[in-house]
């Protein structure tokens, strides 16, 4: 049995076996008597190595296998424990240690886990900072589907261990296999993956080491991105990551896997990864990869930097999207995992994809630098062909042309980051928005730039900060691109447009959407001249444009304009990409909103059930969209009253939003806020409150107080408040969301009027009634205005609201004449036992209670009770309110056994509340404190 060898004897095998395995016969034989001397062990590990590696084992398993073996460290055996982890099988050896299967079985809890021990202890410095850096790598990742660090520590031994989320799923490839998934279905598997790697390249860190190992995908067919244990931190000041991440990058990877600035030993950048997830890519859809490399490392770089892989023949997008991810130069590839899974979306939604063949410039190019030989003596030829020789030229200038383009581009961009290197600067953490603020002032100082260079970065960076929430500044970057089209640029209207859309959809975040509309138009109109008005398969910008422009208009409850250009849109992008199409599913989404919102809940159904029913079915899961269709049905169940189904369609939406986006994004926000919203027709106010909070805090931090966002949430959390009794400060919530809205929007505004109905029951609430009155009047005067005076669905709560105020008045007659034209129009608008509707009904029969027509109240009384226990059961304080009414009724009419039996049932939920809205019936049940049990009385 050979000897143990020491840590140190490792680093010494590692860099013999680096220098070894480049030579060959009895150039390496005399290298390796030289370098082995005084360790013949060491020698002959080093020859089993090369063995296994020039007979294709995998790098990291090899290494892995020869570093439990021969190191002086004692790794875990099954059945041992880790901690308070008990280990229960062996999952893998990779080329810094063990993975194993283990379960927390103390008195904390039970969970399975996955625990990575270093098979090298932490005495060994780069050994340390590695396997340190991997678990500050995965400490900062939160995503849902990179595998979560959940632990980690030494064991008893002094060997560092990382605990790590369990995967209990397949390898990608054996998954798609196993499934019999097709062609598209795999597509949109690596979307999800390829979004998992831009999530990670945003947190400036490559994975580096992108294998089918490395993704397992779950039975629901959810993958999760595993192992960052060669990965590279593009920050390396950063606090815990250190400035050397490997022994040495060009032997820390898988050769079958490896870009050609791995083998070469050149820069790692995220264009790595976006190579890497090309073999994948090529693996699922051909079932081969490219290339496979054999043999010595000199075989290894000639096969990964030379051969050029073999066109898959799939079709003519894919073929193109597959070759330009597997570009040789990192430059000439998709720059990003972000804009290849956004080429990838665009295949799968019929879209025409951004990637292109090569230039002809490019190939001549590649072909001279693979032929030097031909292409000098054949240029004696070449001389005598003048026409062919201008021809050339002509094409050089362009590809000259087209290289500077690329070049100053790519060295703008590499100067920000290189100018915040920490090597080169404080050494600080910098965020997305400081990174294009600079970018921003050194795009200013360079005048002398070229002008498509210009426009391109502004158009990119206007799109970027857009993102980040930063309207305003996105406004000006795009607004400059538009000028430098326009004052430097030849005349292109299809370009010009792509930068008038983006600038049309920064004024519609910055809620200008008449300017949106405008500038929308503007843009449809130059595709329409360039592609032709018919779809017919021409261009996906005439229907995503017809569908802002009707969103433009839905934000102004202008809806029957915005119902015909969302039936536009849906018509042509069925025509191109199919009903069942992610794009087109969308459009039939928000086509149902609009009907929805029209007052035609009823005929809306069918669109939200087909949007959600085909979303349910793709396999895998499109996530935001998802979450989008559970939202449409939460929002129609609500307004049709049906508030537990709503309560549970809006958590489902919240839990894909999180998934989709995570906790602090302005998606997930929007989903807390209709989630409270909800929860407090189901009185619970204590959730509600914890959810606008959040979500109210996230949206600020984003946008700020004046934005259409911020507002949605104040309102959500001023009505949270309300509910838990707070008056004051929810007027002030309120109070912000109306002063956002009077700048945002027009002053007729159906969000504008129903703040100024949120005024007027917080000034109820607070018996602030002159005040409230007018609050609610104004408020109906806006709907009105918007929805017409005939009964809108919409109008029902605000008439309710204005009914209990007249009736706390004492406006009784103008009360009862108010209330029984309101019960008259919604009886015929609103679905039969709507909540809405008995709101109405409970308002006007305290109104005839407080008239001393209790014969007339009592039935109606009855009325509203029905609904209400059907809508939100018996227990609720919305349900109490109206039975103490009616108890009250019932006294008057001296029925006081009825009435009893309903105080009894009714009255504790009531008192218990800390609504003050419900202040008046409180003050009855004191008063007849003799139909109330004792401990009942506050």
């Amino acid at each position: 049995m050979p000897t143990l060898l020491t840590s140190r004897d490792w680093i010494r095998l590692q860099e013999i076996f680096d220098a070894a395995v480049e030579l060959h016969g009895e150039e390496r034989s005399n290298y390796l008597e030289q370098a082995c001397v005084e360790t013949p062990d060491v020698r002959l590990r080093v020859e089993s190595l090369i063995a296994s590696f020039e007979a294709g084992t995998k790098l990291g398993e090899l290494v892995g296998a020869a570093a439990s073996q021969t190191l002086d460290v004692s790794l875990p055996a099954l059945g041992g424990r880790v901690g308070p982890y008990r280990i229960t099988a062996i999952l893998g050896r990779g080329g810094m240690g063990v993975v194993y299967r283990a379960t927390r079985d103390d008195a904390e809890y039970e969970k399975d886990v996955a625990i990575k021990v270093a098979a090298i202890s932490l005495s060994t410095g780069d050994f340390r900072e590695r396997f340190l850096s991997e678990r500050q790598i995965l400490a900062n990742l939160d995503h849902p589907h990179i595998a979560r660090l959940l632990d980690g520590g030494t064991t008893t031994d002094g060997l560092p261990f990382v605990v790590m989320e369990y995967v209990p799923g397949k390898p990608i490839d054996i998954f798609c296999a196993d499934a019999a998934l097709d062609r598209r279905a795999r597509v949109r598997l690596m979307v999800i993956v390829a979004r998992a790697v831009d999530y990670a390249h945003q947190h400036l860190v490559v994975h580096r080491d992108l294998k089918p190992d490395n993704i397992l995908v779950t039975a629901t067919g959810e993958p999760k991105l595993l192992d960052f244990g060669i990965a590279k931190a593009l920050d390396p000041g950063a606090k815990g990551l250190p400035g050397v991440h490997t022994i040495d990058g060009t032997r820390l990877m898988t050769p079958d896997y490896a870009s050609p600035e791995q083998v070469r030993g050149q820069a790692i950048t995220t264009a790595t990864d976006t190579y890497q997830l090309g073999i994948l890519l090529y693996q699922l859809l051909t079932g081969l990869r490219p290339f496979k490399p054999t043999g010595s490392m000199g075989e290894l770089e000639r096969a990964i930097c030379e051969s050029t892989p073999p066109k898959p023949r799939l079709d003519a997008d894919l073929d193109r999207i597959l070759l330009h991810a597997l570009e040789k130069d990192p430059a000439r590839r998709y720059a990003s995992a972000g804009a290849l899974q956004d080429d990838l979306e665009r295949y799968l939604n019929g879209y025409p994809v951004r990637a292109r063949s090569p230039s002809w410039p490019y190939l001549t190019a590649k072909f001279a630098s693979r032929h030097r030989f031909a292409v000098a003596a054949a240029s004696l030829f070449l001389l005598l062909l003048t026409s062919f020789a201008i021809g050339m030229a002509i094409f050089a200038r362009r590809a000259s042309q087209q290289a500077r383009i690329a070049n100053e581009t790519t060295a703008f961009l590499l100067g920000l980051f290189e100018a915040n290197d920490p090597e080169q600067g404080r050494g600080d953490k910098i965020t997305a928005r400081e990174l294009l603020d600079k970018g921003a002032s050194h795009l200013s100082d360079s005048a002398d730039q070229d002008p498509v260079v210009q426009v391109r970065l502004l158009d990119s960076m206007g799109t970027i900060y857009n993102a980040l929430g930063a309207s305003d500044k996105a406004k000006e970057m795009l607004e400059k691109s538009l000028r430098l089209r326009l004052e430097r640029l030849p005349k292109d209207d299809v370009a010009e447009s792509d930068t008038l859309a983006r600038l049309a959809d920064v004024e519609t975040d910055l809620s200008h959407y008449d300017q949106a509309i405008q500038l929308s138009q503007r843009a449809l109109a130059a595709y329409r001249r360039r592609f032709g008005n018919k779809f017919g398969g021409k261009d996906e910008r005439i229907p995503t444009r017809l569908a802002r422009i009707s969103s433009d208009y839905w934000e102004q409850d202008k809806m029957s304009q915005a119902e015909a250009y969302e039936r536009e849109a849906l018509e042509l992008s069925t025509r191109l990409v199919g009903r069942h199409d992610p794009r087109t599913l969308e459009m039939i989404g928000d086509l149902g909103t609009i009907v929805d919102l029209e007052g035609k809940a009823l005929q809306a159904e069918p669109y939200y059930n087909e949007f959600l029913s085909a979303e349910q079915a793709l396999r895998p899961r499109n996530l935001p969209n998802l979450g989008l269709a559970w939202n449409y049905n939460g929002w129609l169940h609500y307004r049709l009253g049906k508030f537990a189904q709503s309560e549970q369609e809006m958590r489902n939406a919240l839990a894909l939003r999180i998934q989709a986006y995570g906790e602090k994004h302005p998606v997930t926000a929007g989903a807390q806020t209709s989630l409270a919203y909800i929860l407090l027709n189901r009185n619970k106010a204590d959730e509600a409150l914890s959810l606008a909070t959040q979500a109210k805090d996230t949206v600020t931090s984003l946008y700020g107080p004046t934005h259409r966002e911020t507002a949605f949430a104040e309102d959500s959390l001023g009505l949270a408040l309300l509910a838990k009794g707070r008056t004051a400060v929810a007027r002030r919530h309120f109070e912000s969301a109306l002063a956002a809205r009077l700048i945002l929007l027009p002053p007729d505004h159906m969000q504008i009027g129903k703040t100024w109905m949120f005024l007027a029951m917080v000034d109820f609430a607070a018996a602030d009634l002159p005040l409230a009155a007018e609050e609610s009047r104004k408020s109906i005067e806006i709907m009105q205005r918007v929805y017409g005076p005939h009964g809108h669905p919409q109008l029902a709560e605000f008439d309710a609201v204005l009914l209990e105020i007249l009736s706390a008045q004492r406006k009784l007659s103008e009360a009862e004449e108010f209330g029984t034209q309101s019960v008259a129009k919604f009886r015929q608008t609103l679905p039969p036992g709507n909540p809405r509707l008995a709101a109405i009904l409970s308002g006007l029969s305290w109104a005839l209670y407080r008239d001393g027509k209790f014969d007339q109240a009592a039935p109606l009384f009855r009325e509203a009770l029905s609904i209400d226990i059907e809508t939100y059961g018996p227990a609720e304080v919305q349900t109490a309110q109206v039975g103490v009414r009616l108890a009250a009724c019932l006294s008057a009419l001296g029925r006081r056994q009825e009435a009893e039996i309903l105080v009894h049932k009714y009255g504790a939920a009531l008192l218990a509340s800390p609504n003050e809205t419900y202040h008046e019936e409180r003050e009855w049940l004191k008063a007849h404190s003799s139909f109330v049990k004792p401990t009942q009385i506050l």
